[in-house]
């Protein structure tokens, strides 16, 4: 299987979502990376980002366009007669605007692919799609598990530098990225044409970053008894930024959860306060996050008719 960061779907995601994140799960894991994006945003943006091993890209965006919004669309008298969803709410023109204006953003010529699980050729052809350059459409007839792969390699864009690679996952994957002040090292030299400067999370750190964000109902019930990760990692090797950027994710995909960090030390713990709130800027509130040292924590929850003891003296 191929790799997927995150290695499971996101939130309640659609059937059609669910569709397109299987086929790509099954792609070869020698030659490709799928990443899904996590930022949030009020405007349609890709899903998908697709890497081949010989540095080619593709975006996706998954719509789920149903034959009766088709028929509807061609047919405007009967539009009253189509189901209100989405889809339906939001014409596919706007969506395909907000996607181009998406795309330019990167400042990168990275192909993006519109995929209508729902969707024959002949559908297709019936809604007659003015996509911009770089665009590109699928139906559900290259969605077979036969055809997929083909029809994705002949899809893959120019192969680009590990430049354009670094930029493209600054991009796509924002929460990726380390604030200047989390480190006390210069900024990256690079060459004199790109314009990336700051250090990024490596892909090891990402993977364990982003490992079960979210569980499905069966591995939800287990985490209630318990649940175990252990980041192992010389000095310097990233653990704190990964509990912090962790720390910060979470809270955006599961803002009624509690959170609790313990540490073994107050500077320790002021230090890791301090990054997460850099993080989070304006977002932060003091009860969202707990954090203490383990000690602290006990005695916190210490039935206060018992006396407490020390146990480091």
């Amino acid at each position: 299987m191929a790799a997927l960061i995150p290695s499971t779907s996101l939130g309640d995601a659609s059937s059609e979502y669910l569709k397109l994140f299987r086929l790509l799960k099954r792609l070869p894991d020698a030659a490709y990376v799928v990443w899904q994006r996590l930022s949030v945003s009020d405007e349609p943006t890709p899903q998908f980002w697709v890497l081949h091993q010989g540095r080619r890209s593709l975006l996706l965006r998954v719509l789920a366009t149903t034959p009766a919004e088709v028929h509807a669309i061609a047919h405007p008298s009967l539009l009253e007669l189509t189901p209100r969803n989405t889809s339906s709410r939001q014409s596919l023109t706007e969506i395909i605007s907000a996607l181009a204006r998406s795309v330019e953003q990167s400042a990168l010529a990275i192909p993006l692919a519109l995929v209508f699980p729902n969707l024959s050729r002949t559908e297709m052809d019936e809604l007659q799609l003015q996509l911009p350059m770089g665009f590109t459409a699928s139906s559900k007839e290259d969605l077979h598990p036969e055809k997929f792969q083909s029809w994705l390699e002949h899809n893959l864009g120019e192969p680009l530098n590990a430049d354009a690679i670094a930029q493209l996952r600054k991009t796509f994957t924002s929460e990726v990225v380390i604030p200047p002040q989390f480190t006390v090292r210069a900024p990256i030299a690079r060459n004199t044409n790109a314009q990336l400067t700051e250090y990024l999370l490596d892909y090891d750190q990402e993977w364990v970053l982003k490992t079960e964000l979210t569980l499905n109902e069966e591995a939800e019930t287990a985490a209630r008894e318990f649940g175990l990760y252990l980041v192992n990692g010389v000095a310097g090797s990233g653990k704190s930024l990964i509990l912090i950027y962790r720390a910060h994710l979470l809270r955006q995909l599961c803002p009624h959860k509690r959170i609790l960090v313990l540490t073994h030390n107050r500077p320790l713990t002021h230090d890791l306060q301090w990054r997460y709130q850099r993080l989070r800027g304006e977002r932060v509130s003091a009860e969202e996050t707990e954090w203490r040292t383990f000690y602290g924590w006990c005695r916190a929850h210490w039935d206060r008719r018992k006396p407490w003891r020390n146990p480091l003296g």
